[in-house]
């Protein structure tokens, strides 16, 4: 997608998507939004790197053995 169509979808203007790219101009909360809808994706997605949003490995597994309790083991 070219910056004038997501200009177009999410209502921004292109020279301001350019500006973002370039990282010379930071988007308002509400240009987020729009530019995730415009992405279909999470705002996450626009806002974190991918290792930023991930929890460790460690954390992770403990994620996952405390999902195998039940109701009772996880009060």
């Amino acid at each position: 997608m070219n910056q004038q169509a997501l200009g177009t979808l999410a209502d921004v203007h292109t020279i301001q998507i350019h500006r973002y790219e370039a990282d010379s101009s930071q988007p308002s909360l509400e240009a987020i939004k729009r530019l995730a809808v415009a992405l279909r994706v999470a705002t996450d997605d626009i806002l974190f790197d991918e290792t930023e949003r991930s929890p460790s490995d460690e954390l992770r597994r403990q994620f996952e053995a405390i999902g195998q309790f039940d109701a009772d083991e996880k009060e």
